[in-house]
């Protein structure tokens, strides 16, 4: 399956309308800015398709109107019925650049390992800059504070983020294609306070049940009956909760996010409307909000069987057929007898004739 990595349309400069026709000049770039071949562009409701040349440049004229714009869909050319962009034909797509990779581009690029000069600045939501941000190559070592007007300058690769992180607002992790996308200025990087109602996903000290997930799981075998029908029809399986663990700790929005079974569904998410306050995330000494799920388990328990002297040592495939009756042999003291040895028949010896 293609994936698309990333995509940029940078600023256009409006071509000439000739005969009622308008110039497009599309020129697709891989992340690293070499010429991406390999792709053709199709314009939706018609079959005509249009290659790029070594450069990259797709170039086609389209019938222009003030009302009616067309969209056009770039392909790879391994897959030519799923599009990887689309986009419309405005007079910002006369003359624009796309950044797009293939997943062999992006295995190619981690796997080089090559490094890429790269310069931001970090801004706050204000637009103004933060000076002594750290901004840092996960996993590598490399790192970098940003200077008074909030500008850094690192080398960066494809195979690891760009962490970005100050005092009093929120993280932001960055990949190296928009700094490359974008070699004229440094790109932007603007960060938000935190404390924010925003909601998290990952945390230092993610959220926690009192008492651990043992005794979640304790809480859940008290809550929760399996229904006596549901048990002899053997409906089991697993049901995801998914809800956000509030600062103070109190559960919000709870809902179903992997359903099994319509009673199995209430019993899981009422169980989980009824938990005590959990023990908040935080991220960097801050509480956060967070979000959080949860699987709840429902497993029709084995009856257990009991043992019998005639079914311990049988087979499960001989228990229900017929045995053989086999003799019984019973072993008692054997009484001493005497022993008694029949006398041997006398040899008489032949007369010899006398001489």
């Amino acid at each position: 399956m293609i994936s698309m990595i990333c995509i940029s349309i940078q600023a256009a400069v409006p071509g000439p309308a000739q005969n009622g026709k308008t110039d497009y000049r599309i020129t697709v770039k891989k992340s690293n800015g070499d010429p991406q071949l390999g792709v053709f562009l199709r314009i939706m409701g018609r079959t005509q398709e249009y290659t790029g040349n070594a450069q990259g440049i797709i170039s086609f004229q389209e019938e222009s109107s003030n009302n009616i714009f067309r969209t056009a869909n770039l392909f790879f050319t391994d897959d030519k019925k799923t599009p990887v962009l689309s986009f419309r034909l405005n007079e910002a797509a006369q003359d624009t650049i796309i950044y797009l990779d293939s997943p062999e581009d992006r295995r190619l690029f981690k796997q080089s390992g090559q490094l890429y000069p790269i310069e931001g600045y970090v801004l706050d939501n204000q637009g103004k800059p933060i000076t002594g941000a750290v901004v840092s190559i996960q996993g590598t070592g490399r790192k970098a504070l940003t200077d008074e007007i909030g500008l850094f300058r690192l080398d960066a690769d494809f195979s690891h983020p760009i962490t970005i992180r100050a005092d009093g607002m929120e993280n932001q992790s960055l990949s190296i294609q928009p700094f490359l996308q974008n070699t004229s200025e440094p790109y932007p990087i603007r960060l938000q306070p935190k404390g924010s109602n925003r909601i998290y996903t990952s945390v230092e000290e993610m959220p926690e049940y009192p008492g651990g997930m043992k005794a979640f799981q304790e809480y859940l075998d008290r809550k929760i009956t399996y229904p006596e029908a549901l048990k002899k029809n053997k409906t089991e399986g697993i049901v995801i909760i998914q809800f956000v663990v509030e600062k103070d700790g109190s559960i919000s929005t709870p809902h179903v996010v992997r359903p099994l079974e319509a009673t199995l569904d209430t019993l899981a998410l009422k169980a989980i409307q009824e938990m005590p306050r959990w023990t908040a995330g935080k991220d960097h000494g801050t509480t956060v909000r967070c979000r959080y799920s949860l699987p709840v388990s429902f497993k029709v328990p084995e009856e257990k069987v009991v043992a019998t002297p005639s079914s311990r040592r049988r087979r499960p495939d001989t228990a229900d057929k017929p045995q053989p009756v086999r003799p019984v042999f019973k072993l008692g003291w054997l009484k001493p007898q005497p022993l008694f040895i029949p006398p041997r028949p006398a040899v008489i010896p032949e007369k010899l004739p006398l001489k």
